[in-house]
């Protein structure tokens, strides 16, 4: 990726997140598809004029400002971003894949998380999620991957984060490169235990709506119960027990009555 469109994929997602609108919101705004508009986010893309004067206008941002060719040290919407949404990492994204097990960790704002162990009740439900949702998936969109842990998911380069979803469903496959998703994936699911339940609740709750994850499930089997969370539609969380179906908003047709798959496991023995 060249410098200039680096700079300018960085300031549009500054200037965005600054206006409140979601991805889905910004292409729906622009009439191009979500996945377009991701790219220019992720700099896999580059709009042509019409488009970056189109983004501009949408935004109330200067073209200037959005390629990052001027700094008159005055107050503008970028720079104001920048300081609500940029930290300076301790740790790099480069610093993290040069550990000697960097999957013993997460990178979280360059700060390393040090990974618990999973119990096997917990490996159990992954397990089931995963052949589950590849399954549901697979039948209705070939595109889209369904990536259990460990696999790494790097969601800001220059914010310093890296972290390992219990499941990942991935349906912009350009962003898997050399075996790492280089972006936010549609869909990431994680399964709570006892020692990671408040990192999950908490913590990975505001860094995955804050890196434009679309949608986030939290499977609690102390509760039993899912917790969905639709970022990009602002809606309140969606709560429903494992014995009730819980459908995606996000990757169509996807649905899960987790009680019932859990009962056919055990049934099994």
């Amino acid at each position: 990726m060249n410098v200039e469109l680096e700079r300018f994929a960085e300031n549009l997602g500054f200037a965005r997140r600054a206006r409140g609108y979601t991805q889905a919101i910004m292409a729906e705004k622009l009439g191009i598809a979500r996945s377009t508009y991701a790219g220019y986010e992720t700099g896999k893309r580059s709009p042509d004029i019409e488009m970056l004067s189109k983004i501009s206008e949408t935004l109330y941002v200067s073209a200037d400002e959005l390629l990052g060719r001027y700094d008159y040290g005055t107050p503008n919407l970028i720079k104001e971003a920048k300081a609500d949404y940029f930290v300076e990492p301790k740790y790099s994204v480069e610093d993290y894949f040069n550990l000697p097990n960097p999957m013993d960790y997460e990178l979280i704002e360059g700060e390393l998380i040090k990974k618990n162990a999973p119990s096997d009740k917990h490996q159990i439900i992954v397990v089931q999620l995963v052949m589950h949702f590849y399954q549901e998936i697979k039948s209705r969109c070939k595109k889209c991957e369904v990536i259990p842990a460990p696999f790494c998911v790097v969601l800001s380069e220059r914010n310093g984060v890296v972290v390992q979803p219990d499941v990942s469903v991935i349906c912009h496959r350009e962003l898997i490169q050399d075996g790492v998703c280089m972006g936010a994936p549609d869909l990431i699911v994680e399964v709570i235990s006892k020692n990671n339940e408040k990192y999950d609740y908490y913590e990975k709750l505001r860094i995955y709506e804050k890196y434009g994850v679309r949608e986030y499930w939290l499977v609690d089997p102390l509760r039993e119960r899912i917790i969905m969370y639709v970022f990009e539609e602002r809606l309140a969380p969606v709560v429903a027990p494992f014995s009730e179906q819980m459908s995606s908003r996000v990757i169509k047709g996807l649905t899960l009555n987790l009680g019932k798959l859990l009962a056919e496991y055990e049934a099994q023995f």
